[in-house]
């Protein structure tokens, strides 16, 4: 191998309040910190870590910031859920410039292995989720039918039973609301929406996991190609 082909990423330069930060949530990950635990305090894990109290109060601002802890008068404890999935993962990507294309790409990847799931999964209270949700498109009120088609699509995800995949998809769909406005307003796209949304839930309903999952992936590619219409069109005026 030349030296030219050596090319090592740049190490970063880890502090002590990150060594901190790394070890609370490979402790939160192999269960030795259960949701809902009281942490101890400042002085004690300032002990515990063998660091300064400094490093410690830097590493809860960290944790916090990742809205991992919920503090109150008896003290601090692990949040019983995150105020918003993977939220680490979504601030990674606002700081990185995702782009509304990689979003959709991560759909496609996505959204047809999860309906297949759902087909495969679902339970009776999942349907009535689902239809829940597909009746509350039927409105002439645009913002209620993005959030009903939004709220449809995360009742899909939930289906699928995997928690994995529910919270990476939860992050997409937070991140891909703006947009939704946007090509919603497409000429007939919302008629043509509904209709494709009400075949994914006959599919589902029906634990056809092979019709479920290409018609997911039909009615994602199909607001793929509206969308790069319309870029089109409104880059050649």
């Amino acid at each position: 191998m030349s030296t030219g082909d050596f090319k090592p990423l740049p190490i970063k330069k880890v502090t002590i309040a990150d060594e901190v930060v790394n070890q609370v949530k490979q402790m939160i990950i192999n269960g030795h910190l259960k949701p809902g635990s009281r942490l101890p305090s400042e002085h004690e894990l300032a002990e515990m870590f063998s660091v300064g109290r400094t490093s410690i109060r830097e590493a809860l601002k960290a944790l916090d910031a990742l809205g991992l802890l919920e503090k109150t008068q008896q003290g601090t404890y692990l949040r019983e859920s995150v105020d918003f999935p993977l939220k680490e993962l979504y601030l990674k990507l606002i700081i990185r410039k995702h782009t509304i294309d990689q979003l959709y790409e991560a759909r496609m990847l996505l959204e047809g292995m999860i309906a297949q799931l759902a087909a495969e999964r679902a339970t009776d209270e999942d349907i009535v989720s689902m239809k829940k949700y597909l009746d509350r498109m039927y409105t002439e009120d645009l913002e209620q039918y993005i959030q009903a088609d939004i709220s449809f699509h995360v009742a899909i995800a939930e289906a699928a039973n995997n928690y994995v995949v529910f919270e990476i998809y939860q992050v997409i769909w937070e991140l891909l609301t703006e947009s939704q406005t946007e090509i919603v307003r497409l000429d007939g796209l919302i008629d043509r929406s509904r209709e494709q949304h009400k075949a994914i839930f006959e599919a589902i309903r029906n634990h056809d996991c092979r019709e479920s999952r290409r018609l997911m992936d039909e009615h994602v590619n199909y607001l793929v190609d509206r969308r790069q219409h319309m870029i089109d069109s409104s880059e050649k005026h």
